[in-house]
């Protein structure tokens, strides 16, 4: 039920966190990869990345079944083999305890966003390889920075469409 809801919505309440946008652009312009891998309805994060950041993403994924969801890492590691990155080269971007659990099990670097949608359940810092105050923190991580964005060897995925640093947030 809530998919049609929300695509009828027209997405009205989405937007995105602020400082994401510049800081995708960033990542893009040192020829960074990225990408977003959401466990909300495909359709729906297909639709926010094209409206709320074209062109700032190399693959853009939400559930879509048979494939499991996070923190399952199947799908996460397809989509890093499809852009041609290794694991150990590549950071995840995220809000929520799944997030973590992702990059864990897929053996990427975890990066926390302290901005997003589980502000209930906080992110262990002791928990994470990284943790970001706000977007543009994410361009002064030791990997990105020495790399001058990873400089492809390696890559940021984002967590949700919807979450970590390519998250929307409802407007309410």
């Amino acid at each position: 039920m809530f998919p049609p809801l929300y695509i009828a919505s027209d997405y009205a309440l989405t937007a995105p966190f602020p400082g994401v946008v510049d800081v995708l652009a960033a990542l893009r312009t040192r020829g960074m990869k990225t990408a977003v891998l959401s466990n909300k309805f495909d359709e729906g994060v297909h639709m926010l990345a094209e409206r709320h950041f074209p062109g700032l993403f190399d693959a853009v994924r939400g559930d879509k079944p048979p494939a499991p969801t996070k923190p399952d890492p199947t799908t996460l590691l397809k989509m890093l083999d499809d852009l041609g990155v290794r694991p150990e080269a590549a950071a995840y971007v995220g809000d929520t305890n799944i997030d973590v659990q992702t990059a864990r099990n897929a053996g990427v670097m975890a990066i926390g966003a302290s901005w997003g949608y589980d502000r209930a359940n906080p992110l262990r810092s002791d928990e994470l390889d990284a943790y970001l105050h706000e977007p543009a923190d994410l361009l002064d991580v030791p990997r990105v920075r020495a790399h001058g964005g990873l400089s492809r060897g390696g890559d940021v995925s984002g967590g949700s469409a919807a979450g970590g640093l390519s998250r929307c947030s409802d407007a309410s």
